[in-house]
């Protein structure tokens, strides 16, 4: 017998029916807000859908019919690092610039993981948005060979994007994307389970991976070995990553001379980034705390840091010497540029949040309850372990590769939960 209200029914059947199609609206949202990710001219597009996502969320949470979690293993330590940044502000010396990016850098990406880890909450979803980013790096990847190659003809021996005006298009910053996209192909096409999505898959591996390479990136060389360690134990049944990172090591080295000369030992010694590190420590030296502030653009600033000063206390070797007394304006390091900024305390918060990420897509991948859970495991430790070596050499507190860092934080936690629900009902 129904006990229900007859009269109630049609009103709390349309409710249902509204909160779902907005539960919908939302995971579609940010699904466009992932996907349009690598691309550039996408500002827009980006401001309406994380802002249209984000007060849908919150609509449905005041009016309860969502329930947020926030439970998560990297909550606390993300936390801690935005709380940390927040003190830095009464310190900042470009206060302004500080709480501008703060805002913008920080607080919108910590909204941003929570979003993907209450709205792909299950396997299911979170393996939509793994394919999701899947083609939207071999799109970017495909259309910047033919744009770059086919279309405007540069020589194959030119870095991929090293003349198109995009900072999307940067030869360094571009191999997240595409490193990204080789690793999460790679995992996939070891998961039997995917069988149908194969070719795309491996379409994927080889055009982003080639991608990869004809940047000329050291970074892209050594980000692509770096997750070895992942695959290797597991390659006794299959050799295609192992196979895929060797030859384009080989390719490097053989194929893009420019990557060649880039990687001997003799331009090493001479790098320049030794010189950038250096000059990055003395400035630290007197901001050890809170750093100068969060504002990116506050190291370059002569008007807030003179960096002809610090540069002045290094002994010559390792001094800058530019006409006009200019000097790098970043710090071409990631973890630099987060010591820099929030001091030697908000290095060691932020390196709190890598290691819990780690520590979770580890526990993932050695002790998952299904296999699924452990090879999806696989492809995000090994996606974590790539991303961070690539921050050895580059910035990643802007751009396409921010994003990347948050969106694969909530790829983290939402495995997480999965794993969590199922030793519930097991």
């Amino acid at each position: 017998m129904n006990d229900r209200n007859p009269a109630q029914s049609p009103v709390a059947d349309n409710g249902a029916r509204i909160t779902r199609a907005i539960q919908c609206t939302v995971l579609v949202l940010l699904a466009v807000y992932v996907f349009i990710n690598p691309f550039p001219r996408k500002t827009a597009i980006e401001l309406i859908t994380f802002y249209s996502s984000t007060l849908m969320v919150a609509i449905l949470s005041l009016t309860g019919r969502m329930k947020l979690n926030f439970r998560t293993p990297l909550t606390i330590p993300l936390l801690l690092f935005a709380f940390w940044g927040f003190l830095g502000l009464f310190s900042a010396l470009d206060v302004k610039n500080s709480i501008h990016d703060y805002y913008a850098h920080l607080l919108c990406f910590l909204v941003l993981f929570f979003l993907i880890f209450n709205v792909f909450d299950t396997k299911e979803k979170l393996i939509l948005l793994l394919r999701l980013t899947v083609v939207s790096g071999l799109l970017f990847s495909a259309g910047l060979l033919v744009y770059y190659y086919g279309i405007a003809r540069y020589p194959l021996t030119e870095r991929l994007g090293m003349y198109i005006p995009y900072l999307e298009f940067n030869p360094g910053f571009l191999t997240y994307t595409t490193l990204f996209t080789v690793f999460l192909s790679l995992g996939f096409l070891r998961l039997k389970s995917d069988g149908a999505y194969r070719y795309l898959y491996l379409f994927g591996v080889i055009v982003s991976a080639a991608a990869s390479v004809l940047s000329g990136a050291r970074a892209a060389f050594v980000g692509a070995l770096a997750p070895a360690w992942v695959f290797l134990p597991r390659l006794r049944k299959n050799l295609l990553p192992l196979f895929v990172i060797l030859i384009a090591g080989v390719l490097m080295f053989s194929f893009v001379p420019s990557v060649r000369d880039r990687m001997s030992l003799k331009a090493l010694a001479g790098e320049s980034r030794v010189k950038i590190a250096m000059i990055s420590i003395e400035l630290l030296k007197d901001y050890p705390v809170f750093g100068i502030g969060y504002g990116m653009q506050t190291y370059g600033n002569r008007q807030y840091v003179d960096l002809a000063k610090y540069n002045a206390r290094l002994p010559e070797k390792y001094r800058q010497h530019h006409e006009g007394g200019i000097f790098w304006g970043a710090t071409h390091n990631s973890y630099m540029d987060v010591a820099v900024r929030t001091g030697l305390v908000g290095l060691v918060l932020w390196l709190y949040v890598l290691v819990a990420a780690f520590r979770t897509s580890i526990g993932l991948m050695m002790k998952g309850e299904d296999r699924e859970i452990r090879h999806l495991g696989v492809i995000l430790t090994a996606s974590l372990t790539c991303i961070t070596v690539l921050d050895l050499f580059m910035d990643s507190a802007f751009g396409p590769q921010l994003t990347i860092h948050y969106v694969l934080f909530g790829m983290i936690a939402v495995l997480w939960q999965c794993q969590s629900r199922e030793r519930e009902h097991s």
